[in-house]
C-alpha cells in the first residue's frame, strides 16, 4: 500500500489539537510507513491565527515533533475579519482553553500557508490529500490564486456544513456549522472548484452522532498518564466541567476517516452547495435532492462513521497502542 501523502489545515482550537494527535500517531507509526504529514497550514477560526500557530506549535512539541513544518495563514476571512462570536470564546481566546499554558515560542515557516498549499499540491501532483478542519478560506484563496491547483489533489476532507439544517453557533445561527458560517464564501469555492476531485465532507449532524460518553473522555483517555493527555486535561478542563452529559469532539472523527477509510460506514454522493445570501440561513450547506437535476454530485457526504473503531483511534491519538 503506497504512503498516504497529506497536507493538514487547521484553526487549531482545542478539538483540533485531539486531531492533529491522531495524525501525528499516524505520522509517527512506520510499520509499515503508510501516512506522511508534509505540513500543516493555518488559519484564523476558533481564535486568531497567530494563536493558532502557537497551538500547532505546542501539539507538535508535545510529541517531540521539530520537523513537520508549520506556514501561517489566513487572519481574515474572504469576505469579513476576523471576529470571535461567543462571549467567552467557547475554546478561549488563546483556542486552547486558557490554560494559564507556559509561553513558548511560536515555529513557523516565512512562506505563508496559501503559498505553500500551492507549492504541496503542485510537488505531489495527484497524491495529496487535503484535510481541512476549520473554515476553508486558505484554501479558496490558494485556488483563486492558482486554479491549476483544482486537479493536483488526489482528494479533500472537509470537516464543515450540515445536512438538516442543524446549525451550532450558539446565539447566532440555528441553521449553520460553524467553519461554513464564518467563511461561507469560501466554502462555496471549494464545492464548486475541485469537479474531479472527490470531496468528503463530515457535516454536522454525523459529528452530533458520534460523541461519546463523558466518562470515556474523563476515565478511559483522561487517566491515561502521557504527555498529550497532561495537554489535552489541561486546555479541555473548563468545557468538560461544563458539559458533563456527553463528550464530542468533531476533528479527530474526520483525521480517522482519512488515516481510516474503513470507518466511514456510509457515504452519499450529493450535490452541496452554501447560502450566502440567507438572512437566517448564510452559511447553511443545501443538498440538491430532487431526482431530476442535472447538477453534478461534487461531495461525498459521511453519513455514519463506526464510533468503536475511533474510539480506540483516540486512544491511540492520546498515546496508547495503535488499534
Amino acid at each position: 500500500m503506497a504512503e498516504k501523502l497529506v497536507l493538514i489545515d487547521t484553526d487549531a482550537g482545542t478539538d483540533d489539537a485531539w486531531g492533529l494527535f491522531m495524525a501525528l500517531a499516524a505520522h509517527r507509526d512506520l510499520n509499515p510507513p503508510l501516512f506522511r504529514i508534509v505540513g500543516i497550514t493555518t488559519s484564523c477560526g476558533n481564535t486568531m491565527v497567530d494563536n493558532v500557530a502557537n497551538n500547532v506549535t505546542r501539539v507538535l512539541d508535545t510529541v517531540q515533533d521539530t520537523t513537520t513544518p508549520i506556514y501561517k495563514g489566513m487572519d481574515g476571512f474572504m469576505l469579513s475579519d476576523f471576529r470571535f462570536l461567543e462571549d467567552p470564546p467557547y475554546h478561549g481566546e488563546d483556542g486552547f482553553g486558557d490554560a494559564n499554558l507556559p509561553p513558548i515560542p511560536t515555529r513557523v515557516q516565512a512562506e505563508h500557508s496559501i503559498q505553500a498549499i500551492i507549492r504541496l499540491a503542485e510537488m505531489y501532483q495527484g497524491q495529496l490529500t487535503m484535510v481541512c478542519f476549520g473554515p476553508l478560506t486558505n484554501l479558496a484563496m490558494a485556488v483563486k490564486m492558482q486554479p491549476q491547483i483544482k486537479n493536483w489533489f488526489k482528494e479533500i476532507y472537509v470537516l464543515g456544513g450540515n445536512i438538516q439544517g442543524v446549525g451550532n453557533v450558539v446565539g447566532v445561527s440555528s441553521s449553520a456549522e460553524f467553519n461554513f458560517f464564518v467563511d461561507p464564501e469560501a466554502a462555496q469555492v471549494v464545492l464548486d472548484s475541485f469537479e474531479g476531485t472527490p470531496i468528503y465532507d463530515l457535516p454536522w449532524e454525523i459529528m452530533l452522532e458520534t460523541k461519546s460518553t463523558h466518562d470515556f473522555r474523563t476515565q478511559n483517555l483522561g487517566n491515561m498518564g502521557t504527555p498529550t493527555m497532561a495537554l489535552m486535561n489541561a486546555i479541555e478542563a473548563k468545557n468538560l466541567g461544563e458539559v458533563t452529559d456527553y463528550w464530542l469532539a468533531p476533528d479527530p472523527i474526520l483525521i480517522a476517516c482519512v488515516i481510516d477509510p474503513t470507518i466511514m460506514l456510509e457515504l452519499e454522493d450529493q450535490r452541496c452547495d452554501v447560502e450566502l445570501t440567507g438572512e437566517l440561513t448564510r452559511g447553511m450547506m443545501v443538498l440538491d435532492r430532487n431526482p431530476n437535476s442535472a447538477k453534478p454530485k461534487n461531495v461525498k457526504v459521511i453519513m455514519s462513521v463506526n464510533l468503536s473503531r475511533y474510539e480506540a483511534m483516540l486512544i491511540w491519538a492520546a498515546g496508547g497502542p495503535r488499534p
